[in-house]
């Protein structure tokens, strides 16, 4: 086996992974890495609609409660290299089930309120640096792609919100 600089290296043609090996590899990953992030924000989930259980006394706690642990199953998925995505939205829906009845009626206001304004500000910062990417980068105008994109957008706009209107009224729509 050649050596380089004291390290042993392999020749290329013996590191061969083929095809179906990197499909299988690539299956187990997807499911490796969200499902483990689902359970990292289920776990999260119930450890704040377990202290939330304790909180009756101190009402301004279960506020933070729901921020902090939504944050840290998020920041934990991501430091395990797991999706912080479906760890947060996890987290979201077992605190939704198990946490409301733990939490005061001005607890949900509040908890109600402050994410609103979070999700406000996280969109603006959104679509800020968007909007300074856009005006950075050097563009190539292609007419085609707008007109393609517009005319598209409003095509299946339109069927789903007809969709929507006929099944308001009670009809069925076959295609």
């Amino acid at each position: 086996m050649p050596q380089t600089a004291g390290v042993p290296t392999c020749p290329a043609s013996s590191v061969h992974v083929s095809m179906l090996d990197q499909i299988v590899l690539a299956i187990v990953s997807f499911f490796t890495i969200s499902l483990g992030g689902t359970a990292i924000g289920v776990v999260w989930g119930m450890a704040a609609s377990f202290i939330t259980r304790f909180t009756d006394h101190v009402r301004v706690i279960e506020t933070l409660m729901v921020i902090i642990c939504g944050y840290l199953a998020y920041l934990t998925a991501e430091i395990f290299h797991f999706s912080g995505i479906m760890s947060a939205i996890a987290c979201g829906v077992v605190m939704r089930h198990y946490l409301n009845p733990n939490v005061s009626g001005k607890s949900r206001t509040t908890i109600k309120y402050t994410l609103k304004m979070l999700s406000s500000a996280s969109e603006t910062v959104v679509f800020m640096f968007l909007g300074f990417a856009s005006i950075s980068s050097k563009f190539e105008w292609d007419t085609g792609l707008v007109l393609g994109t517009l005319v598209f957008a409003l095509i299946f706009r339109f069927l789903g919100e007809s969709q929507f209107v006929l099944l308001a009224r009670g009809h069925t729509v076959s295609l």
